[in-house]
Formats: C-alpha cells, sequence, structure tokens
C-alpha cells in the first residue's frame, strides 16, 4: 500500500484518491432520489427508468470507492478511531444494505417506483451523512478556529524569549490531537504529553532537538515533507509554525512543573 501511495505523490498526487469516485455513488444515489420523485408525484415515467438506471450505478460504484476509503483511512490515519470516521463505517454498511434492496425490489420483484421510493429517500439521508462526517475529518474538529478568548490565553503563555512545552502543546491540542492522541494514533505518533512527542513514532524522533530543520515535525507543518500536517487542514499561522521552530531550536525544553509531566510521574 504504501508503495502504491509513494508512486502517486512521485506525480505530486499527494491526496486521498477515495474522493474521485465517491461521487458517483452520493451522485447516483441522489439522481435516483429526485428522478424517483419526480416519477411519483409528477407521474412521468420514463424518470423512474432513470431512477433505477442511477441507483444501479451507485450500487456498482459504492465498493470500490468503500475500498479506496479504507485505503486513505489506513495509510493518512494510520486506522485511527476517529468518530466520523467510525460514522462514515457506519453509514457505508447502512448504504450498501440500502442499495442491495432497493436493486432486489425493482429486478426481483419488480416493484414500483412508488414503492422503493422510501428506499431512495434513506439512502439519500444516509450520503447526506456520509458527506457530513467527511467534511468534519478535513473542516471540523482540528481545523476549529480559536475563539478570541483562547487566542489571548495562548498569548499570555507565549514567553517573550524562551519557549517550552507549554507553549507548543496548546498549538498541538487544537491543530494536532484529533488523530495524534490515544492508542490508535498514526504510525504511534502521539502529541498530548511531552514524553508521547520526545517518544516519536514508529519511524523514529519526529523532534531533534536543536535541530528544527532535521526534525520531521517541523518538515510537516512547513509542508516540506509529504504529507503536509496538518492533513486536509488549512496550514498553521506563521506565528505557531515559529513557536515550534524556536521550541526545537532552542533544545525542546520540558519546563518545571508544566504540561507534560503527568504521564511521567505515575
Amino acid at each position: 500500500m504504501d508503495a502504491f501511495y509513494q508512486f502517486l505523490q512521485s506525480f505530486g498526487y499527494t491526496h486521498p484518491i477515495h474522493p474521485t469516485l465517491i461521487y458517483l455513488p452520493i451522485g447516483g444515489v441522489m439522481a435516483a432520489f429526485i428522478f424517483g420523485f419526480i416519477a411519483v408525484f409528477f407521474n412521468r415515467s420514463n424518470y423512474a427508468i432513470s431512477a433505477r438506471h442511477t441507483i444501479t450505478l451507485a450500487f456498482t460504484a459504492v465498493f470500490p470507492t468503500i475500498l479506496l476509503g479504507y485505503m486513505d483511512w489506513q495509510y493518512f490515519h494510520g486506522g485511527n478511531w476517529m468518530f466520523p470516521i467510525k460514522m462514515k463505517i457506519i453509514l457505508a454498511a447502512v448504504l450498501v444494505v440500502l442499495l442491495s434492496i432497493a436493486l432486489l425490489m425493482h429486478w426481483k420483484k419488480n416493484a414500483g417506483t412508488k414503492a422503493v421510493l422510501p428506499i431512495y429517500a434513506l439512502c439519500f439521508l444516509n450520503v447526506v451523512g456520509i458527506g457530513y462526517y467527511g467534511g468534519e475529518i478535513v473542516f471540523g474538529g482540528a481545523g476549529r478556529q480559536q475563539t478570541p478568548t483562547e487566542e489571548k490565553k495562548a498569548e499570555d503563555r507565549q514567553p517573550k524569549e524562551s519557549v517550552t512545552f507549554a507553549d507548543v502543546s496548546p498549538i498541538f491540542e487544537q491543530h494536532c490531537n484529533m488523530c495524534h492522541k490515544g492508542g490508535s494514533a498514526p504510525l504511534g505518533l502521539q502529541l498530548d504529553t511531552y514524553a508521547h512527542v520526545m517518544a516519536g513514532s514508529e519511524n523514529g524522533d519526529v523532534v531533534i532537538p536543536g535541530k528544527p530543520g532535521e526534525s520531521e515535525l517541523v518538515l510537516r507543518i512547513k509542508g516540506q515533507s509529504e504529507p503536509a500536517m496538518p492533513f486536509m487542514q488549512p496550514a498553521l499561522s506563521e506565528d505557531k509554525i515559529n513557536t515550534v521552530d524556536r521550541w526545537i531550536e532552542q533544545g525542546a525544553p520540558k519546563g518545571a512543573g508544566e504540561s507534560g509531566e503527568k504521564d511521567e510521574k505515575k
């Protein structure tokens, strides 16, 4: 799987691949619901035929889309069980069942569009949910903007000269810990405590004290190493990047009594 994605990246394609197919099942379901609605409520039988064709297209496309979605989840998120991903998996399974029922009603029982329209409606609501939780992964959670109060607190914590883990921890909490927290964090990289950050990932250290230019954490947030981080989120502000850069340049100090010590004292 890694070789496949690295092959794509060699051509400059660094994004997940399942979105290139997801419009087929989602578009097919939405079209089937609209065509079916027109066929039933406006008595247009020709639209019923279009509804059957588009729901068949959705059923055909849903399986390769799920496969590619699974591959993207494993590669980009390390199989991390984030809540939006859990919901997408559940909704995808339900969608397969609903599409199967719709096709069976059409082709086995020869049911009319009026009888199948409620299934179309459920499929429609299902793909709306899938789209919503997909948006949560891209724009929600870690992409939440700080409130003025949070910005003021972060400013108050920002030292004028030295930088410690207490200054970079809020950055990780806001932008990184939606994925990089807990036992299922991608590649084992957890950024919620000082000890976890310094432990690095399965691929090795991500912070090399005194050498921000060689630290993978800095390279990712600067977009100099792929995939850039935060993943599929707006890039960090220059001030936040500079804070992380300065922290590592100063030796990545923990700071006495600061966040990150509690795990080490247990």
